[in-house]
């Protein structure tokens, strides 16, 4: 497009993925993915993104309600629409959404806590969805921003702490 944003993409299988962008910013406001068989093209996404005035994503949606491949039976694509809020350093805060599973709608909600420094201390996500939910707990090593556990403590009251071992690496 001149501003060496990609613009169209062609696979082997002959899909395309078609990309929009804002004309001032030249952000990415929008995709498309078509799937194109021997008998029609069908839109298995259909994505938009919204921006507040400071260029941070507020909403992604996705308004095609996918296509079902008849040699499988699965579906790939599917309506969704998330919402984002930032905090006052421009850290995501909080994430709803709304989208279509093979049983039909769900949500869920996310929520990010942060310390001082700017590392997450707290990542709790609740679905309609029971196995989709979390609640995650980071703890640092003192004096420092490296990453000492995370522990996710599951509706089911267990906990699982995974720690960095030498080289960085998490295990549990």
């Amino acid at each position: 497009d001149g501003f060496e944003n990609m613009t169209l993409l062609v696979y082997g299988n002959n899909a395309t993925t078609t990309f929009s962008y804002n004309s001032q910013t030249k952000s990415l406001n929008g995709l498309t993915l078509d799937a194109i068989t021997s008998t029609a093209s069908n839109r298995i996404l259909n994505k938009q993104y919204t921006r507040d005035a400071m260029g941070r994503v507020t909403t992604v949606s996705n308004s095609a309600m996918g296509y079902t491949n008849p040699n499988s039976s699965v579906t790939m694509g599917q309506a969704y629409s998330f919402t984002h809020t930032y905090d006052q350093f421009n850290r995501l805060a909080n994430t709803t959404g709304t989208y279509e599973t093979g049983e039909g709608p769900d949500s869920y909600s996310l929520e990010m806590v942060y310390d001082k420094a700017g590392g997450i201390t707290r990542k709790t996500q609740v679905s309609n969805v029971p196995n989709m939910n979390y609640d995650l707990t980071y703890t640092y090593k003192a004096n420092s921003h490296q990453l000492a556990s995370v522990t996710n403590i599951n509706p089911g009251g267990t906990a699982s702490t995974f720690t960095p071992n030498t080289s960085g690496s998490v295990s549990n």
